[in-house]
């Protein structure tokens, strides 16, 4: 796609749709707030700016990749581009608003942070796992076959127990989070992931390679949340996700890693 080098190659733009990739609409005004670009006399000289035909978007959700929420965007372009369209799809107040409305969306209660939090820390909280030359015994967690391993993973992790959640990683997996604490802040920091957190959320879970069988398996899981949830969570209403599995040697599954699919 072309890059806007200079604002005023949008001198001919009838509409300014503002989503970059990977940020969220909290993200977006605090990164617009750093470079000043909204305060500079050739952003304000902008037609589309003085009519008042600017939005900001969800560039984290919609509009960056290759098939995930193309029909969304479609319908969030509708509504920003038709002011009598707007609110139609449900998209507007959610995933997009109009820059004259982005304050007042990103100072609202419950409105997410622009940044995700890490946290520096390491190990697993000693109630729910216990460290021991690199393996991490669970209590209670049946994970005989794949999709019960992933099942009980969408519990601890619906329950908020993120300690119990983050042991069911891998031992490589884990090494990679860094330990529970950020594995938490990762998973409630992400738009998309955090939709596995609230109970009301429905997964249908299906194993691709038999249950057991293999060394490896892919485990997919259709997440739904409710309307008044997602729209009161300012999360994703459905996510597909593939959770990667490896069996090891005791028999047991782990998660190597989960992608998001489109």
């Amino acid at each position: 796609s072309r890059v806007i080098e200079r604002a005023s190659m949008l001198a001919d733009a009838d509409l300014i749709l503002l989503a970059p990739c990977g940020f969220s609409l909290e993200r977006t005004r605090a990164e617009l707030s750093s470079l000043q670009l909204l305060q500079s006399d050739e952003w304000r000289a902008l037609p589309a700016v003085r009519s008042g035909a600017v939005a900001v978007a969800d560039g984290n959700l919609y509009f960056n990749r290759s098939s995930c929420g193309v029909v969304e965007a479609a319908e969030i372009v509708a509504e920003a581009a038709h002011p009598e369209l707007r609110g139609l799809f449900g998209h507007h107040g959610r995933h997009w608003v109009s820059l004259s409305e982005l304050d007042a969306f990103c100072d609202r209660d419950g409105a997410a942070s622009p940044t995700k939090p890490v946290a520096l820390a390491s190990g697993v909280a000693a109630a729910a796992v216990e460290n021991g030359g690199g393996a991490a015994k669970l209590r209670g967690t049946d994970t005989a076959t794949p999709s019960a391993h992933v099942d009980a993973q969408l519990k601890a992790l619906s329950d908020g127990d993120f300690a119990s959640a983050f042991a069911l990683n891998s031992a490589a997996n884990r090494a990679r989070l860094s330990g529970a604490a950020n594995f938490e802040a990762i998973v409630k920091g992400s738009p998309s992931f955090s939709v596995l957190l609230h109970s009301s959320t429905v997964c249908v879970v299906q194993c691709d390679d038999g249950e057991g069988s293999a060394a490896a398996a892919a485990v997919r899981v259709q997440a739904t949340a409710a309307a008044d949830t997602a729209a009161a969570a300012n999360i994703a209403d459905e996510v597909r996700f593939v959770f990667d599995l490896s069996c090891s040697g005791a028999g047991r599954w782990e998660t190597d890693g989960v992608r998001i699919e489109c």
